[in-house]
Formats: C-alpha cells, sequence, structure tokens
C-alpha cells in the first residue's frame, strides 16, 4: 500500500511538472511568434527605409550634377560679361547669369534639404537596425529557453517511462 501511495504521490508530482512545462512552453512559443510578427514588421520598415534612402542619393546626385552644369554656365557667362561689346549684349548677359545664379541657389537649397532627409532615414534605419538585433537576441534566448523546455519534457517522460516499466516489471505484466 506504502508503494502505491509513494507511486501516486510521485506521478501527481510529474503530473504538475508536465501541465507547468506545457503552459511554459505555450508562453514562450506565443513570444516567438509575437516576436517573429516584429521582425517581419522591423524588416519591412527597413526595406522601405532602404528604398526612400536609394531614391534620396539618386535625387541628391542629379542635383548635385544639374548644379555642376549650372555653375558651368555661370563661369561662362561671367566670360560672356567680360568680353561683351554693347551695353544692351552686357544686359543680356546678366540677367540670363543672375536667372542661373538664382537657379543654382535653389538647387544648394534643394540638395541641402535632402542631405537633411537622407540623413533622418539613416538615423531611422539604424534605429529599426537596433531594433532588429535586440528583437534576433530575444528570440535566440526564447529559443534557448524553449529548447530547455523540452530537454525537460524528455527528462520527464523518460522517468515516467522508467516508472511505467518498474511497475510492469513488479507485476510481470
Amino acid at each position: 500500500m506504502k508503494e502505491l501511495k509513494a507511486l501516486s504521490n510521485e506521478t501527481a508530482k510529474l503530473s504538475k511538472r508536465l501541465e507547468s512545462i506545457e503552459k511554459q512552453m505555450e508562453q514562450v512559443s506565443k513570444k516567438l511568434e509575437e516576436i517573429d510578427k516584429q521582425l517581419i514588421s522591423v524588416r519591412n520598415e527597413l526595406t522601405q527605409k532602404e528604398v526612400k534612402i536609394i531614391e534620396l542619393s539618386r535625387r541628391i546626385r542629379e542635383l548635385e550634377h544639374e548644379l555642376h552644369e549650372t555653375r558651368q554656365k555661370i563661369k561662362k557667362h561671367r566670360k560672356l560679361l567680360q568680353q561683351a561689346d554693347s551695353p544692351r549684349e552686357y544686359e543680356k548677359y546678366l540677367k540670363e547669369r543672375d536667372k542661373l545664379v538664382a537657379k543654382a541657389t535653389q538647387i544648394m537649397k534643394e540638395i541641402e534639404k535632402l542631405r537633411s532627409e537622407y540623413q533622418d532615414l539613416i538615423f531611422e534605419e539604424d534605429k529599426l537596425l537596433e531594433k532588429e538585433e535586440e528583437l534576433e537576441k530575444e528570440k535566440v534566448k526564447l529559443q534557448q529557453e524553449y529548447s530547455f523546455l523540452l530537454k525537460e519534457l524528455e527528462t520527464l517522460s523518460e522517468r515516467l517511462n522508467r516508472l511505467i516499466q518498474k511497475q510492469k516489471e513488479k507485476h510481470n505484466l
């Protein structure tokens, strides 16, 4: 009778521990799913930021090229101003040069604005990369915890199998 009671107590302990492990595994599994969803979201955001960064850098390069061409035209107009033969011709080149200077100034302002946006996007991208790294670390930690729980479950299962085997051998079953 004592053995039966001891066996009953042992199986009750194992049962409680199994239930506890099942609940923990379920919680860890839900956390892993949530982290995977967050990772997908962060990676999608990263992709969008990278596309915007590429578009901005392309636009900045285009504007820098346009600025270079405009500066070349300004230089050309300065030479033309020096070579102007009449006040009318001089006035014409002066107006054209002033338009080009205004255009160059506008391009420089646009480039500066785009560079600021570019830097902001790089900063946001860095934050997202940090978040992705933190999520990855948390995922690894949870995967290790889940693996530990599986091993513990396996150990409990082996213990239960040994108890069953002992009882079978004891009763010649």
